[in-house]
This record gives structure tokens, C-alpha cells and sequence, in this order.
């Protein structure tokens, strides 16, 4: 039984491992914001292009990320909140290559 007590601990560690990556990567799309700068006598109505497009590179980072997790077998409790992020994360990405077109 030492074996399969072994292996159970193993298999929560790694769960534990999937869990805090997750509640890191979101944590950190908490805090972040977009950066607006003025235009003409506008005001603030244009997205910095320089922070926008790091953004969305942390987003295609991050999806990747999340994919990788997803792929982990030891992933099945969090697979909703992973693939929740991820659909997030691509909508928003996809929203500011849309902005930016504009």
C-alpha cells in the first residue's frame, strides 16, 4: 500500500503544482490594465501601441501557458478554470488586434 500511498501523494503535489500556476497567471490579469493616451484635443482616446502590443504578447504567453498545464493529466480538477482563462484571454487578444486595426 506504501506504493500506492506514494503515488496519490505524488499525483496531489502535482495537482497542487497545476492549481497555483493557474491562480498565478490569473492574478496577475487582475492587476493589469490598458494604457490610454491623449489625442488631438480629445483627450485620452488612443491605446499606447508600445504597452498594448506587450499586453498581447503576455496574453499569447500566457494562453500557452495554459494550454501546457491543460495538456497535464494532473490538471482534470481545474480544466473549467483553465479553459475559462483561455477563452478570455483569446477574446481579449483578438479584441485589441481588432482595436488596433482600427
Amino acid at each position: 500500500h506504501q506504493t500506492e500511498l506514494e503515488e496519490l501523494c505524488m499525483a496531489a503535489q502535482e495537482e497542487l503544482v497545476t492549481e497555483e500556476k493557474t491562480t498565478a497567471i490569473a492574478t496577475k490579469w487582475q492587476a493589469t490594465s490598458l494604457t490610454f493616451l491623449n489625442y488631438n484635443s480629445l483627450g485620452p482616446v488612443m491605446l499606447d501601441l508600445v504597452q498594448t502590443r506587450q499586453l498581447m504578447d503576455w496574453l499569447e504567453e500566457s494562453n500557452v501557458s495554459l494550454r501546457s498545464l491543460l495538456g497535464s493529466k494532473h490538471s482534470r480538477p481545474f480544466k473549467h478554470e483553465i479553459e475559462e482563462l483561455m477563452t478570455k484571454f483569446t477574446l481579449v487578444n483578438d479584441l485589441l488586434d481588432i482595436w488596433l486595426g482600427v
